[in-house]
């Protein structure tokens, strides 16, 4: 008997579940904050790993994903470098903001509505299809 498992990062995900992936992340990535005095990194983490299928319902390789995240370093590294450090939160929040913005893109776009390289559509709705790995 072969198990079989779900490999959510290799299937497609459309744009409802994405939006309700980013609000649960963002009321989470809240509650820890307010919490535990945490950073962002994790959720970060947790950001890219939700990218990755919504990339793939756009017929795009999950490694479209460092395009936001150089924005991010690259900006963030120029604010460091070239401004006061008093200015820095500026370059800080700049990035914060292209990086929003590529994520309104990614939710906004309509996936491909036939079966590509990471397989069928995903269902209308709140459902989402992910490659099954036996």
């Amino acid at each position: 008997m072969t198990a079989s498992r779900t490999n959510f990062i290799s299937g497609r995900m459309n744009r409802a579940v994405f939006w309700l992936c980013l609000a649960l992340m963002l009321v989470i990535g809240v509650v820890a904050r307010l919490v535990f005095n945490t950073g962002h990194g994790l959720s970060e983490g947790i950001l890219i790993v939700f990218c990755i299928p919504r990339l793939h319902d756009l017929g795009r390789s999950g490694w479209h994903v460092l395009w936001g995240v150089g924005v991010e370093l690259v900006v963030t590294g120029l604010g460091l470098a070239f401004l006061p450090p008093v200015l820095f939160p500026l370059a800080a929040g700049v990035a914060t903001l292209l990086v929003f913005g590529l994520l309104i893109v990614l939710g906004c776009l309509k996936g491909d509505p036939a079966a590509n390289r990471f397989g069928e559509p995903p269902p209308p709705g709140l459902g989402s299809k992910a490659k099954v790995v036996a």
